[in-house]
């Protein structure tokens, strides 16, 4: 994007631009179950190819990537160190609230690199909202909102919060939808 972007200074515009767009959502149905089976060495070789392969068509149609498929705490454990990822949070389904799973967000190491400085305070917004304190977690997180949709996601819900503070408040975002 910013090599386009340097090759092509005249298409850079404040306030950005109205395209009709397509999004793509991707979702590997039983990965949970899969990755459980597998190595490390193995998962890890499994979401390379899968990340890359999508990557790959995206970029090759001119399209732009903004967020990885969540993995859960369990596969993020077995691949260790082997992929970059962010954490996302701990999150919960309606009428599972006492099975939460935390989920995180896989990424290719230079994606990562060049954001630390956006999932620094991320992770602070995320510390700030399992305690509670929804205030400071919604200015942390307006704060990056523009860059990052998990955070513009974790602001709105902040202020629902604010103004509709949970009765029992565990840390735990309770999904009422996919």
């Amino acid at each position: 994007m910013i090599e386009k972007l340097l090759l092509h200074p005249e298409n850079l515009r404040l306030g950005g631009e109205r395209k009709n767009l397509s999004i793509f959502f991707s979702d590997l149905q039983g990965f949970t179950t899969i990755s459980e089976k597998m190595t490390p060495e193995q998962l890890t070789d499994l979401l390379n190819t899968y990340l890359t392969a999508m990557t790959d068509i995206i970029t090759e149609e001119n399209g732009t990537v903004d967020t990885y498929t969540m993995i859960s705490g369990a596969t993020f454990t077995a691949i260790g160190s082997a992929i970059a990822c962010r954490k996302l949070g701990t999150i919960a389904v309606k009428g599972r609230e006492h099975q939460p799973v935390t989920v995180y967000e896989p990424m290719p190491e230079d994606a990562f690199e060049e954001s630390r400085t956006i999932y620094g305070i991320f992770d602070e917004g995320i510390e700030a909202f399992a305690a509670g304190e929804f205030q400071k977690a919604a200015a942390l997180f307006d704060g990056i909102s523009d860059t990052d949709p998990a955070a513009r996601a974790y602001a709105a819900k902040c202020r629902e919060f604010v103004e509709n503070p949970p009765s029992k408040w565990q840390g735990i975002w309770v999904l009422t939808s996919k």
